[in-house]
Order: structure tokens, then sequence, then C-alpha cells
């Protein structure tokens, strides 16, 4: 029993990863009616209720089941992000979210990452449509942080260590594109 239940926290492990889409698709308005990415997103539900019921009853044919249903939920995640990514973000304007921090991120620096990209879409404003941005989020799993580093259109860069959860950001971030303006 106590070797199925570290399966099943695994297997809650993966679904938060799954569930880290969301937060993708909530960045990119534009995709969040496209048949891909609810297809993914009807998966993650299915993952989740899966495995929820695996976390109830721990028995071998219900955490199988749960399995089977993360493995759909992560090839119609890798579909929709192949989907999103290749007809870019506002078919080639807006910001594109890329990293380990867009879809490695724990519960407690989800509000952390938000924050940033928040931050980042106010300091753009009107620009954000003008072109194809980028903003990589690498998250710092022993310091509790992130190392941003956002791309123009034109290819300058700016890049930031954000490694104090709760510190305000957008200051930060609006003083280093000024350059951009």
């Amino acid at each position: 029993m106590n070797s199925w239940r570290v399966v099943v926290d695994e297997l809650t492990c993966e679904l938060g990863a799954l569930r880290a889409f969301e937060v993708e698709v909530d960045s990119s308005p534009e995709f969040q009616l496209h048949p891909s990415v609810i297809s993914a997103r009807t998966k993650i539900a299915l993952a989740a209720s899966a495995v929820e019921r695996a976390n109830l009853y721990v028995e071998n044919s219900i955490v199988a089941e749960a399995r089977r249903a993360l493995v759909r939920a992560q090839e119609a995640v890798g579909e929709a992000r192949d989907v999103m990514w290749a007809v870019g973000p506002g078919h080639g304007h807006g910001l594109r979210l890329v990293g380990s921090g867009v879809s490695d991120v724990g519960p407690r620096l989800e509000v952390y990452r938000r924050a940033i990209v928040d931050g980042l879409r106010s300091a753009l404003g009107p620009r954000e449509r003008q072109g194809a941005w980028t903003l990589r989020l690498e998250s710092f799993a022993v310091t509790s942080g992130f190392f941003a580093e956002v791309t123009a259109p034109d290819g300058r860069k700016a890049w930031w260590v954000f490694d104090a959860p709760g510190e305000p950001v957008s200051g930060r971030i609006q003083e280093a594109l000024r350059e951009f303006a």
C-alpha cells in the first residue's frame, strides 16, 4: 500500500505540471477557444478526476487508470503547445512565454510568476501587439525565484533576476524597458 501511495504522489506532481498549461493558455487568450487547447483542457480535467480517485482509493486498477489519463493529457498538451507556438501568439504579435518557469512552477511561486508576467505586460502596454515579444522564464528551485529575459521584436533583450517573492516587480521591469521605447 505504501508503494502505491508514492506512485499516487508522483501522479499528483505530474498533474501539477500539466496544470501549468492552464497558465500558458490564460496568458494567450487568442488560443483559449482553439480546438486543440479545448481538448487538452478537457483531458487535464479528466486526468485530475482520475488522480483524485486514485488518491482516495489507492488500488492497482484505479492508479493505472489515472496514469493512462495523465499520459493522454500530456500528449494533448504537447499537441496544443505545438499548435500554439507554430501559429504564434496573435499571428506574430503579442507576448510568448517560454522556459521552465512557465510550466514547472509550484503553487508557492505561481503568484510571483504571475506578477512578473503582468508587470511585463503592463510595461509593454500597446507595444505588446506591435510585434512578437518573448519572455523566457527559468525557475530556480533552490532560491525560489526566476531568471527572466524578454526579447523585443527587433531582437533587443533585457533580463532580470527575481529572487524575492513578494517584491514589487513592475518598477524594475518598466525601468529596464525604457530603452525599448
